[in-house]
C-alpha cells in the first residue's frame, strides 16, 4: 500500500502551483527548486533564450563581411576588402580593353594577310598567263615551220640531268637531238 501511497503524493506534487520561498527561489511542482527565478536580468543584457536564437547555421552575407546592429564603423577587413574588389575590377576592366585591343588588331592584320595573298595570286595568274601565252606562240612558230623531229624537240626536255638514280637515258636523247638537226626537205 505505501507504493500507492507515494504515487498519489507524487501526482498532487506534480498538479500543484509552484510555490515562492522565503529566499526568492520557487519550489517546483515535482519537488525541484529553481534557484535563479527570482534574480532580476539587467535590461542592457540579452536573455538567455536570445543567444539560443541567433543564426548559428553559418550563413553569413555573400560578400563575407558580419552584419552589425548599428555600427558603421569601417574594419581592417572591409577596408582591405574593398580596395581588392575595386583593384581586381580594374583589372579586369583593364583584361577587357587589351582583349578588344588584341581582337581589333588580329582583324586588321587577317585583313592585311588576305589582301596580300589576293596580290600575290593575281600576279602570278598573270606570271603563268604570260608565261604560257610565250609558250604558246614559241610551239605555233615551230609547228608551222619546223621539221617533224624540230617539232619533238620542242616537247621533250633535252638538256642534261644529274641524277646517278635514273636509267641512263643519253643515248635517247643524243638520237632525237641528232634528228632534231637533221634537215629535210
Amino acid at each position: 500500500m505505501d507504493d500507492g501511497a507515494d504515487a498519489a503524493t507524487t501526482e498532487a506534487t506534480q498538479d500543484a502551483p509552484a510555490e515562492a520561498t522565503d529566499s526568492g527561489a520557487i519550489a517546483l511542482g515535482d519537488g525541484g527548486t529553481d534557484y535563479f527565478a527570482g534574480m532580476d536580468v539587467p535590461s542592457g543584457d540579452a536573455p538567455a533564450d536570445a543567444t539560443a536564437t541567433e543564426d548559428v547555421s553559418g550563413d553569413a552575407p555573400a560578400d563575407g563581411t558580419e552584419e552589425k546592429g548599428g555600427n558603421d564603423e569601417p574594419t581592417f577587413l572591409s577596408v582591405w576588402q574593398e580596395q581588392r574588389r575595386i583593384e581586381l575590377q580594374k583589372r579586369r576592366d583593364k583584361e577587357v580593353e587589351e582583349q578588344r585591343e588584341l581582337q581589333s588588331q588580329a582583324e586588321a592584320d587577317l585583313n592585311e594577310f588576305h589582301a596580300d595573298r589576293e596580290k600575290k595570286i593575281e600576279a602570278k595568274k598573270k606570271e603563268n598567263r604570260d608565261k604560257e601565252d610565250g609558250l604558246r606562240e614559241d610551239l605555233n612558230s615551230v609547228f608551222q615551220h619546223g621539221t617533224l623531229w624540230e617539232q619533238v624537240g620542242r616537247l621533250v626536255n633535252l638538256q642534261e640531268v644529274k641524277n646517278s638514280d635514273e636509267e641512263s637515258v643519253d643515248r635517247m636523247r643524243n638520237l632525237l637531238i641528232q634528228l632534231k638537226n637533221v634537215k629535210t626537205n
